[in-house]
């Protein structure tokens, strides 16, 4: 017993051993300026990147995505829920980022309703669902 109180005493020591001197050393270090402020993004974007890649290729887009994804009317479907989608201005997702959790909380709510109401509105079936579940990820 008397081995165990020595050995908890030893590792509590070099604890607080260790703490101090790192309180020490980092004390005497000059904090470091705040350079985010002058941080830029790298020229070419990830965006304007893609965009000249797909310039400079010369597969046929629309005749591919047609040929991987025309079958069951995907492609169709997709254009069609999309515009459904599109018309909605709560559905739009460029000012959620400025929410506080509890208004992204009710936004969530609110388009959840909206998009039941348009499903029975516009008579959309679960493939429907499916798809306005997918454009709205990646939208």
């Amino acid at each position: 017993m008397h081995y165990h109180i020595h050995f908890l005493c030893d590792c509590i020591t070099e604890q607080i051993v260790v703490v101090y001197l790192l309180h020490h050393i980092l004390t005497k270090i000059d904090p470091m300026p705040d350079f985010t402020d002058n941080l830029k993004p790298a020229e070419p974007s990830g965006a304007q990147a893609l965009a000249e890649q797909r310039a400079g290729s010369n597969v046929p887009v629309r005749e591919l995505a047609q040929h991987l994804m025309s079958q069951d009317g995907f492609l169709e479907r997709q254009e069609r829920v999309l515009k459904q989608v599109l018309k909605e201005p709560l559905l739009d997702k460029s000012t959620q980022q400025q929410l506080s959790r509890p208004e992204r909380y009710k936004l969530g709510l609110a388009r959840a309703k909206l998009l039941r109401r348009m499903a029975d509105r516009i008579g959309w079936d679960h493939e429907d669902h499916k798809m306005q579940a997918l454009v709205l990820l990646v939208w």
